[in-house]
């Protein structure tokens, strides 16, 4: 049995809000939606502010008001350190996106196909696949957890229900109705992250002083970050930039720009509001001892808070706001892996397929990606583990190859095609063979040195024999 923490009223704006979003995204597909480019990539055709918020509102999904919340509770500002090195890989980013929007790609895999081959595109489009699956059940998750959190249902029933609503959602709307409504949501999301919350937490924890005064001393040590071992940081800082760098989520709004202008400029625009926001959006999380102590999951405060302090009407549009978020995020990732099989695996394999047929499938692929997307949230024990799952391997796979490839014209594809494989396999493995020895998840170091080896190597051995043969 759950007792609500809302009133009518709240439910009601939350559905009205939900319907209108929906809404939308049906006008939009209606508009929009002719051809099955313009469902996964928007015809290629977004301007720079509508670039930038949507990548503000992907980045700000589960990550922000959730996972950096529960991780800032568990081990302090500490916890956040790592994140630095998130955006070093997002400035790498920033510089190539331009690059690759030059080159007329629409994705990831698909310029790695222009530079690596078919093959290297469709290991690269699966290893996409992963983290879409992976992330896409962050914001599932989230949606369970503040379910609960607000005494509506329990996580799993949650998770259900938000499922449904995305796969709603992104059945209809596209690239076309996820962008637009992402640009809108990180307005409001904004204005809840930096000003509403904020203010909320300070009120409810005695004003600012008070609740900075009252901080535990050990959430403000920064000796969790140098508790960890040398390896293990090594590890997150690869992963952070190697995946960041060559982000698929983020790169997937860019390539669908107008111009490379637009690409790089709303890029940069969302890197820069969501660094001052990452850090300034988690202070509340220092207080969540203060304010409810027998919290002991920091992902179920921000719902927590808004339910208990804020009145009846105004707490229901921001919850509707942050559910709305975890919708759109969710809808942009399901998106992705959606366009990663549908354009990077299925149409390279049957270029005669009719672009009814195309976005038949891609809607396919939708209900059939969002059922296991489910089912991956409510098995996964809690929103970070589902951040991290799949996100491993994506640096070995594809950020080795298109960084390399970007500085080594030599690059041979043969090579990359073997590092790709080999490097999936070694990370994945490593992961399980390090976790059972109580070391965490760090063979992605392992298997990034392996997949740079191989491309190396790989590519003057085999440029050397085509030379000797000519």
């Amino acid at each position: 049995m759950h007792n609500s923490l809302l009133s009518g009223a709240d439910y009601l704006v939350i559905v009205l809000y939900n319907v209108i979003l929906i809404g939308i995204g049906l006008y939009l597909a209606k508009k929009k939606v002719k051809s099955a480019a313009d469902f996964t990539t928007a015809s290629q055709s977004l301007g720079t502010w509508t670039i930038a918020g949507s990548i503000i509102s992907t980045c700000m999904g589960a990550s922000i008001l959730f996972s950096n919340y529960q991780l800032i509770h568990n081990t302090g500002i500490s916890g956040m350190m790592t994140n630095i090195f998130w955006y070093i890989g997002w400035f790498i980013l920033i510089f190539l996106v331009g690059k690759m929007r030059d080159t007329g790609a629409s994705s990831i895999p698909d310029f790695i196909s222009r530079r690596f081959g078919e093959r290297a595109q469709k290991i690269s489009a699966w290893s996409i696949v992963i983290v879409g699956l992976s992330t896409c059940a962050a914001q599932f998750k989230s949606f369970g957890a503040m379910m609960e959190s607000l005494g509506i249902c329990s996580p799993t029933v949650g998770i259900i229900i938000g499922a449904s609503i995305i796969v709603l959602f992104t059945f209809f709307s596209g690239m076309w109705g996820s962008a637009v409504t992402n640009s809108l949501q990180s307005i409001f999301i904004l204005i809840v992250c930096v000003v509403i919350v904020p203010l909320t937490a300070a009120n409810a924890a005695g004003g600012l002083s008070t609740a900075m005064a009252n901080v535990n001393p050990e959430q403000l040590s920064m000796d969790g970050a140098f508790s960890m071992t040398p390896i293990m940081f090594f590890s997150y800082m690869v992963s952070y930039v190697l995946n960041v760098s060559c982000e698929p989520s983020y790169s997937k709004y860019s390539l669908a720009a107008k111009d490379t202008k637009s690409a790089v400029k709303g890029q940069a625009i969302a890197c820069a509001v969501c660094l001052v926001v990452t850090f300034w959006s988690a202070t509340p999380a220092l207080w969540i001892g203060q304010i409810f102590p027998e919290i002991t999951d920091g992902s179920l405060f921000v719902p927590r808070l808004i339910a208990t302090y804020m009145p009846v009407g105004i707490r229901g549009i921001i919850i509707a706001i942050i559910l709305s978020l975890l919708i759109t995020t969710g809808n942009s990732f399901l998106l992705l892996l959606t366009s990663s099989i549908t354009d990077d695996v299925i149409r390279p394999m049957k270029p005669n397929m009719g672009d009814k047929q195309l976005l038949t499938t891609s809607r396919v692929i939708i209900a059939a990606g969002a059922a296991i997307i489910a089912a991956l949230a409510i098995v996964v024990p809690d929103i970070v583990t589902a951040f991290k799952i799949g996100g491993n391997a994506f640096g070995p796979v594809v950020a080795i190859p298109v960084l390399l490839g970007f500085f080594w014209k030599k690059l041979n594809s043969k090579a990359v095609a073997y590092a790709m494989i080999i490097g999936c396999a070694s990370s994945v493995i490593l992961d399980i063979v390090f976790i059972a020895m109580g070391q965490g998840a760090i063979g992605n170091i392992f298997a990034c040195a392996i997949s740079l080896v191989i491309c190396v190597a790989g590519s003057l051995s085999m440029n050397g024999k085509a030379s000797a043969a000519a």
